[in-house]
């Protein structure tokens, strides 16, 4: 829903991207983000990316906010193939969420196929950063809770796939 020249000047952006990605060999990855203060909904996200491949682009990859039921992803991958049955996949952007709240995103797109992962780098690193730079933290514990983070949220997100492929 933004002004029609902010969305020509990011379409425009985008198609420019993807020229100099196909020329380069190397794959495009769109991350679509709610406007600040805005809560991602399938509505919005399923226009916006339909709106996206109006505008010619088919992007290798597509990082999208962490929606919690499984409805939302599977209706998300229709259009996604529906537009484009090549596209690598989804991934399951974390926006800083929660740990509880990533369980949650975690269930509900680990049973779509298309969603091969999660990018959730705040997730992972925002306490202990936080730590650090208000000087609770030492650079060891910083890089031990990181380590520890990303260990428990990939063993979170492995088991939760390993759920949904084995129910079905």
């Amino acid at each position: 829903d933004d002004p029609p020249e902010l969305s020509a000047a990011q379409s425009a952006s985008l198609v420019l991207l993807q020229s100099a990605c196909r020329a380069a060999g190397h794959e495009l990855l769109v991350e679509l983000l709610p406007p600040e203060g805005e809560a991602a909904d399938e509505d919005t996200t399923a226009s916006a990316i339909t709106r996206v491949y109006a505008e010619g682009l088919k992007p290798d990859w597509w990082k999208l906010p962490p929606f919690d039921n499984a409805a939302q992803w599977n209706r998300l991958a229709g259009v996604v193939r529906q537009h484009d049955p090549w596209c690598r996949g989804m991934v399951l952007l974390g926006l800083g969420s929660r740990l509880e709240a990533l369980e949650t995103a975690f269930a509900a797109a680990a049973g779509e196929p298309l969603c091969r992962g999660y990018a959730i780098g705040r997730s992972v690193f925002a306490e202990a950063a936080e730590g650090w730079f208000t000087h609770q933290l030492a650079d060891k514990q910083v890089v031990d809770q990181i380590v520890e983070r990303l260990r428990l949220l990939a063993n979170r997100w492995a088991a939760t796939r390993t759920r949904q492929r084995s129910q079905v």
